[in-house]
């Protein structure tokens, strides 16, 4: 029986941050009260023109990455223009098509 496992994953986080503080110099408010509230210290803030599907390609490519050099730890003879290249490529077009729909 064949296992399927999980060679990489990713994530992609905006450059813009908010932090609590930021936040104190447009209201009122501290960041102990809104930590001790939500747990939150920092949020994360993408431009206009940013979409979800483009955030997603970029953690999909961290992850396809990932994956990569564990192939290629794991075995050496592990193709460069493999199944990878074309995930990767796929990956492109699909995000094209995604923001031609949009």
């Amino acid at each position: 029986m064949r296992l399927t496992k999980i060679a990489g994953t990713g994530h992609f986080l905006p450059d813009r941050v908010i932090t609590n503080a930021d936040l104190e110099q447009l209201v009122e408010t501290s960041d102990d009260w809104i930590w001790e509230r939500s747990g939150i210290r920092e949020r994360r803030f993408v431009p206009d023109d940013v979409t979800n599907t483009d955030l997603a390609t970029e953690a999909s490519r961290a992850g396809t990455s990932r994956a990569m050099a564990c192939c290629y730890r794991r075995n050496s003879s592990c193709p460069a223009s493999g199944p990878w290249t074309y995930g990767i490529s796929a990956l492109d077009s699909y995000t094209a098509w995604l923001r031609r729909m949009v």
